[in-house]
């Protein structure tokens, strides 16, 4: 089965799938845009929801801790460009913390923030 789309079909898609909550995997050769389309999508939807878009990737670590300290998280539209390509296992799961005869893992700080208790609609 093919689904090769352009990136005019590729906004459409992710309006979409935004508006039904869906999930979805982009997959392309390398350098043909996909993370542009991805991010001017987020931008657009974030402008259309009235939230502040943080581009998680160009955001200082200042500002991260300051969004991560607070307890509603309401007004922030988070775009992430995660290489999964380029990600170790331990990347994703984070790294060990032995606490007594057990051993928890602390997320990463991007995952952290995805928490879907932090996942509500902007204002």
């Amino acid at each position: 089965m093919n689904n090769e789309v352009n990136h005019k079909q590729l906004e459409q898609v992710l309006w979409k799938n935004y508006e039904v909550n869906i999930p979805l995997f982009v997959h392309g050769t390398t350098g043909i845009g996909k993370s542009r389309t991805v991010g001017k999508v987020a931008r657009e939807i974030a402008e259309k929801e009235k939230c502040q878009f943080i581009d998680w990737n160009r955001s200082t670590f200042e500002k991260k801790m300051e969004m991560l300290n607070q307890d509603d998280l309401t007004g922030y539209f988070v775009f992430a460009d995660e290489r999964m390509s380029l990600k170790d296992p331990s990347d994703l799961k984070g790294i060990p913390n032995l606490e007594g005869n057990v051993t928890f893992w602390r997320p990463n700080m991007l995952f952290k923030f995805l928490n879907p208790k932090a996942l509500v609609k902007c204002p």
